[in-house]
């Protein structure tokens, strides 16, 4: 097998190296697409082991079943899978709150993940993909179900349809958040970025008005019920934290450090949503939005490459921050 792997901090190479034998439950996967998650960057930077194998959001097909995995999958089934191998035992995955299983592994993290020809992974986090559902949007559908399980959130909050929404951040997970409260009838988004070609992306998929990172005041005369923290901001969140009415919602999507915000949020009133919660059943939700069109996947992806060229890519540009996502297809697959 071919495979990227992490050598040191910052440093990747394209290895060829043998297949991992299967162990009981496990399926082999071949790859056919993996998507690039700022998670997966973040991983090369500061991994958290090595060598180490990155990537989680991909799809591919079943070449290989272990012992004592259900009659469910079958040599050659389309999947993608859920990433977080948790333990399946404690409280948390008895209610199917598998992210929040303290004892998880995460795929590309912890365990060798999908920048690579092929991957282990337990058959109980597969996931088939119906034949309509193209690799490409196989590989994304992790990260749209991100955006999925947010707005099931804010529908599920005190907040209506009329409530006004800021998104902090230009990424691709805040692109997927806008589409999914589009589909909800959310229609008073707000974008706050850096990107002037990812911003004009966010005015022509619906938000109602964009302001550069840079351009904080002209915000002043607006309020907001929600807010959206969808990438490492935190001198942007704290600049405009008055802006926020006293009962409003602000869903970390991703860690808030300064601890002053935290202090700020306790004592006024404010809420932490809950954010990245998804679960198994919204990959068959996103499935069908997307095969009736109600979200787009063309949008997400900004690069199409190969695993070695993905290498040679970060080597001369390790942060580069595309407009959206970028795939890595394996060459080999059929």
């Amino acid at each position: 097998m071919h495979a990227i792997q992490i050598k040191a901090p910052g440093k990747i190479e394209y290895i060829s190296c043998d297949s991992t034998p299967l162990k009981k439950g496990e399926v082999r996967i071949e790859v056919a697409v993996a998507a690039v998650c700022g998670s997966d960057i973040k991983n090369i930077q500061n991994p958290q082991q090595l060598p180490m194998i990155p990537g989680h959001e991909f799809s591919g097909r079943v070449v290989e079943i272990g012992e004592d995995v259900n009659e469910v999958l079958k040599i050659g089934d389309r999947v993608t899978i859920f990433p977080m191998i948790s333990c399946m035992a404690c409280e948390a995955c008895n209610e199917k709150r598998f992210r929040d299983c303290e004892k998880k592994i995460g795929v590309g993290f912890n365990r060798s993940g999908a920048f690579a020809t092929e991957v282990n992974i337990d058959s109980r986090f597969v996931i088939p993909i119906s034949d309509d559902i193209t690799f490409e949007q196989g590989a994304l559908l992790e990260h749209l179900c991100c955006g999925y399980r947010l707005t099931q959130e804010i529908i599920n909050s005190n907040k209506s349809n009329g409530s006004q929404i800021l998104i902090i951040g230009d990424g691709p997970i805040a692109l997927a958040d806008l589409q999914f409260l589009k589909n909800a009838n959310y229609n008073h988004i707000f974008v706050i970025g850096k990107r002037k070609s990812r911003l004009e992306i966010f005015l022509e998929m619906g938000a109602e008005k964009v302001f550069d990172i840079d351009e904080l005041d002209a915000l002043k005369s607006l309020s907001f019920d929600i807010c959206i923290f969808a990438a490492p901001a935190d001198s942007v969140l704290s600049e405009i934290l008055s802006l926020f009415k006293s009962d409003a919602i602000i869903y970390p999507q991703t860690r808030i450090r300064d601890n002053s915000i935290m202090d700020y949020i306790k004592h006024n009133g404010l809420v932490l949503g809950r954010a990245f919660a998804y679960y198994f059943e919204d990959f068959k939700v996103v499935m069908d939005l997307i095969l009736n069109k109600q979200i787009k996947t063309d949008e997400l992806i900004s690069k199409k490459i190969s695993l070695k060229e993905y290498v040679d890519s970060y080597s001369i540009n390790p942060m580069e921050k595309e407009r959206a996502k970028t795939l890595i297809f394996n060459e080999q697959f059929r």
